[in-house]
């Protein structure tokens, strides 16, 4: 069975479309490493095979302790057969770590469609306790709009709605006491400034009454990542992901799954609103 940390990187996946079919690999290091000398190692193994870099960009690593350490985010091209160079792009690899010029390492290459699907370079703890992920701006528009595209827009739909649900879980498995003693309401909050952190939702306001039924809860957000981009490329209906990580947030919290009307979105940013609402009904026997 996968651990929390395997868990969250199966869950939490960016995708983006490369411009060709070129021969092409994305390439991640850790090292504390003169950066002169990674290049070195890397440009003597693997020139011969006609790789270069096409994009590279070196920041620190701000999950380690170590002030010296930073975080290689690449791709490179190559003009060897893939069997060729990935052999030895493994071998030059594993030989820098062995070595101590690099911490640690991935690399990816692209699925037969072109598509780049992965987990984010580098994390925060959150509140929870987890490592989750920083996204940037190509990263979501990735995870939200690929696959849309690949398997239109209702289906597609349906995947992200899952894949926040996913989310929302995996969270909620790690939050489950605390919100149980906090309440329901705080425990949102937390979710919401969790997200806010890393510029994924902005919270506007939480509210909650009680009906015959049980208690519904009305969240207005302000910033939605999937309805902005969305809205950017044209595509007028309401995002699926944040409704999937309130069910399964929720469910999780609460021990048994809500059902699929429990989480309602009413007004969305991706349609033009000037921001979106959600219902969530919920029982009554829960703090609040």
């Amino acid at each position: 069975m996968p651990n929390e940390a395997e868990k969250l990187k199966l869950i939490l996946p960016f995708a983006f479309e490369i411009g060709s079919k070129e021969n092409i690999v994305k390439l991640v290091l850790w090292s504390s490493s003169p950066k002169e000398k990674v290049i070195i190692e890397l440009a003597e193994a693997l020139n011969p095979l006609g790789a270069l870099f096409s994009y590279l960009n070196v920041f620190p690593d701000e999950t380690s302790s170590n002030l010296g350490s930073f975080i290689w985010y690449s791709f490179m091209r190559y003009s060897s057969k893939r069997e060729i160079f990935e052999a030895a792009l493994r071998e030059t690899l594993e030989k820098m770590k062995r070595e101590r010029i690099i911490n640690n390492y991935y690399y990816l290459f692209p699925s037969k469609e072109g598509f780049f699907i992965d987990h984010n370079v580098y994390s925060i703890e959150d509140i929870s306790g987890d490592n989750l992920y920083i996204y940037t701006k190509e990263n979501l528009s990735g995870l939200f709009l690929i696959p849309r595209k690949k398997y239109g827009s209702k289906n597609g739909g349906i995947l992200i709605n899952e894949l926040g649900e996913m989310y929302g879980k995996a969270i909620g498995e790690k939050m489950r006491n605390i919100c149980l003693e906090a309440g329901i309401k705080t425990c949102l909050e937390l979710l919401h400034a969790s997200g806010s952190a890393r510029g994924i939702v902005h919270q506007k306001s939480i509210e909650f009454f009680k009906d015959r039924e049980g208690w519904i809860f009305k969240i207005i957000l302000d910033r939605v990542s999937e309805e902005e981009i969305l809205l950017e490329n044209g595509i007028k209906e309401c995002g699926t992901h944040q409704t999937g990580v309130y069910r399964g947030f929720l469910s999780e919290i609460l021990g048994k799954e809500l059902p699929d009307d429990a989480v309602e979105e009413v007004r969305c940013l991706s349609m033009g609103e000037p921001e979106s609402v959600f219902y969530i009904k919920l029982p009554r026997d829960i703090k609040v």
